[in-house]
C-alpha cells in the first residue's frame, strides 16, 4: 500500500482543514511515484479531495464510490487498485474507531494484516 500526499503545496483559502477549503498549488507527480514503487498493488486515498485528484488524473470512474471501496485502474502495464479510506484528520466527522474499521478492512483485503 503506498501512502502518499496528492499535492505538494497546498492553499488555505479559508481557516479550516476541509478539503473544500484547500486549493492545490502543486500537484504531487503521481507517475512518478508509482513508477519508483514497481512492486505497489494498492493505493489508499484518505478522503475527499485526495480521491479525486487521483480518480481525475488516472481517468477513473469514483462515482458512486462508498468509503472502504476500491476501483481497479491499469498504469503502464499494471493493474492496481485505489481504495478510498476516510480522512485521517480529526476535523473528519467520525470516530477514530470507525475510521480504523474501515482501515483494518483495506490491510486484510491487501493481505497486510
Amino acid at each position: 500500500v503506498a501512502i502518499f500526499y496528492t499535492a505538494l503545496r497546498i492553499r488555505r483559502t479559508t481557516g479550516t482543514a476541509s478539503d473544500k477549503d484547500l486549493e492545490i498549488v502543486e500537484p504531487a507527480d503521481l507517475d512518478k511515484m508509482l513508477r519508483s514503487l514497481p512492486e505497489c498493488k494498492s493505493i489508499l486515498a484518505a478522503g475527499q479531495l485526495a480521491t479525486k485528484v487521483f480518480t481525475e488524473h488516472y481517468n477513473i470512474d469514483a462515482r458512486k464510490m462508498k468509503m472502504g471501496e476500491y476501483r481497479t485502474f491499469s498504469f503502464e502495464g499494471r493493474t492496481l487498485k485505489l481504495y478510498r479510506e476516510p480522512s485521517s484528520s480529526r476535523a473528519y466527522p467520525m470516530r477514530v474507531e470507525e475510521k480504523a474499521t474501515y482501515y483494518k478492512q483495506m490491510f486484510k483485503e491487501t493481505h497486510i494484516l
